[in-house]
């Protein structure tokens, strides 16, 4: 059953949407469209002050936690800040050409980061941008000596999604809307590139929307569109390294023309997924509500509708269909589900209930 809305709360505080968040010791520190940073205190459900800067400066792009529980922030200028909780004060810790548009640290704790166009060891300073890339019909053309152009098929994207599993692997997802997406895989351990061909996984039709490490170390990517229709795929790689589509759902919707009743609802729009130990299921988002589908004994089971808030939504710019409304989910230890919406700020689900934090 849906969720019913007398189950909902909203806190507003700041009334603005935010791109990404990290979670650490009941804090939910949130970077917001406008590059700045908004700290949320998950036992009073209130904002808190956060350190003094120059907000002419720079913007925020992104923030990390190292092994050691240190909480960073990326800027646009490049500067790498470590926040300390305890003071409210930053600290500068280094000064990248570039901007730091995502930033993860290793099991050695040694930090990788995103620039533009590239992966990157701040230490070593040493890049990496020749990512093989599978998907026909988007080629780079690269200049050489300044001279010409030569056509290429190994260069490196952008990614909008992130995730760094527990063997290191930092894995890196875009989507192109109807043209398919892409998966790129970065050794942050041994620092090389791996091979992000797999057999069951046409480039062509995946349209990423998560990647997420579930039991036994199984790497599950979850994929989406609405293009004239609903279509949604989730896959998981073992440890072998071996990829199988493990749930599909497409079909457009059918309504009986004299009544309007709707005969069938059609696939599922499937969007970002997270692992739950607390159950040992995944939970998916998809513009129908969240859904949780058992992995006991390995298997999935039938997909089951879990919330269903209403939610904002905005145009796909890439298809002819919706954005997907929900960016990113995560749980927390103790099974509460944490998940980033586009327009309606950050929701929490815990014991039945839903805050949407503003």
């Amino acid at each position: 059953m849906a969720q019913p809305d007398s189950l909902i709360v909203n806190v507003r505080k700041t009334n603005t949407k935010y791109k990404s968040f990290l979670c650490d010791k009941n804090r939910i520190y949130a970077i917001n469209e406008r590059g700045n940073v908004v700290v949320w205190d998950l036992t009073t459900l209130d904002t808190l002050p956060f350190a003094r800067h120059d907000t002419a400066a720079y913007k925020f792009l992104c923030v990390a936690k190292d092994r050691n529980n240190q909480i960073y922030f990326g800027t646009d200028k490049g500067d790498i800040l470590i926040y300390r909780p305890e003071t409210n004060a930053l600290s500068h810790q280094r000064k990248l050409k570039y901007s730091a548009n995502y930033l993860c640290f290793n099991s050695d704790n040694h930090p990788v980061a995103i620039i533009p166009y590239a992966v990157y060891d701040p230490i070593r300073r040493k890049r990496w941008t020749e990512f093989e890339n599978h998907t026909t019909g988007i080629i780079y053309r690269k200049k050489i000596l300044g001279l010409f152009f030569k056509k290429t098929d190994k260069y490196f994207q952008p990614p909008q999604y992130t995730f760094m599993d527990s063997k290191d692997r930092l894995w890196m997802t875009a989507g192109f809307g109807e043209f398919g997406g892409d998966v790129q895989i970065f050794d942050a351990r041994n620092f090389k590139i791996l091979d992000n061909k797999f057999d069951s996984i046409d480039p062509g039709l995946i349209f990423p929307r998560s990647v997420f490490e579930g039991p036994n170390g199984d790497i599950f990517i979850t994929s989406g569109l609405q293009h004239f229709s609903n279509s949604g795929d989730i896959y998981r790689i073992d440890s072998s390294g071996t990829a199988n589509k493990i749930f599909t759902s497409d079909g457009p919707r059918r309504v009986e023309r004299k009544t309007g009743k709707v005969i069938d609802e059609g696939g599922l729009f499937i969007g970002p997924g997270a692992y739950n130990r607390q159950d040992n299921c995944m939970y998916f988002a998809t513009t129908r509500g969240i859904y949780k589908m058992s992995l006991t004994n390995n298997k999935p089971g039938e997909p089951e509708l879990v919330i269903n808030p209403s939610l904002s939504w905005g145009a796909e710019p890439l298809a002819v269909g919706v954005a997907m409304s929900i960016k990113k989910m995560e749980f927390l230890d103790n099974g509460t589900l944490l998940f980033l919406t586009t327009m309606n700020g950050i929701g929490i689900y815990e014991a039945g209930k839903i805050t949407f934090l503003h």
